[in-house]
This record gives C-alpha cells, structure tokens and sequence, in this order.
C-alpha cells in the first residue's frame, strides 16, 4: 500500500493528467508568420525607395531611427499591424511614445512627421 506522502503525489499526478486547458477548433484562417512582411523588411524598402527618389542621407537617418524607435515603443512586428493601428483609427501609440518624450514640441512634431512619412510611404507600397 501507499504511504501518506505517497498518496499525496499520486494524487498530484492525477490531478495534472486530467487538467484540461479550452481551446478554440472554430479557426477560420490561418496566417502564416512567415508569409507576413516585417515592418523592419518593409522599411528597408522604403529607405531604399528613399534613396533612389533622392532624399538626402539626414532623411533618411531620421527615417530609420524615429520609425525603428516608434516600432520597438508600439512593439509592432508585421506590416499589416500597421494598417490596423492607423486604418483603425488608433493612433494613440505614437501620441503615447511622443509623449514619453521630454523634447519640445518642435521636436516631437519633426519626429512625428518622419514616422508619418515612412507610415504614409509603407501603405503605399503594399
């Protein structure tokens, strides 16, 4: 027979095989991740597009490190979030990352203009 410490461990196991966690079966669609662009990939992209429409290089510079920046604070991975987030409406995650600025106003509006831009430019070309 069992000891009482035993008893309790078994018990444990049981208890664990029969735990049952809910799962959703009405999956409509599947996404890959890997057929998702990438915001980083689609703004290599529009850098490039950048640079062969001749924007100058402080641009340029200003493009990747506000829109790097904005994605890392909004932890947004794929393009298509960003057609959610400014399609939607939802627009609060770059007045929230501005705000967490403590730059002037001046300031944040050139920073807000360039992620603007590199938006505007990344829509455009999906």
């Amino acid at each position: 027979m069992y000891t009482k410490n035993e008893k309790n461990t078994v018990s444990r196991r049981k208890k664990r095989i029969y735990s049952v966690t809910p799962v959703d079966l009405n999956v409509t669609e599947v996404t890959l991740d890997s057929d998702r662009l990438k915001v980083l990939d689609a703004l290599e992209t529009v850098i490039q597009h950048g640079i062969a429409d001749g924007l100058r290089d402080a641009t340029i510079r200003d493009y990747t490190k506000w829109m790097t920046e904005y994605v890392n604070y909004s932890q947004i991975i794929y393009a298509d979030q960003l057609n959610d987030k400014v399609g939607g409406g939802d627009l609060m995650a770059l007045l929230k990352w501005l705000d967490s600025m403590s730059v002037s106003p001046a300031t944040k509006r050139i920073r807000m203009k360039a992620v603007k831009a590199v938006l505007r430019r990344t829509i455009e070309r999906e």
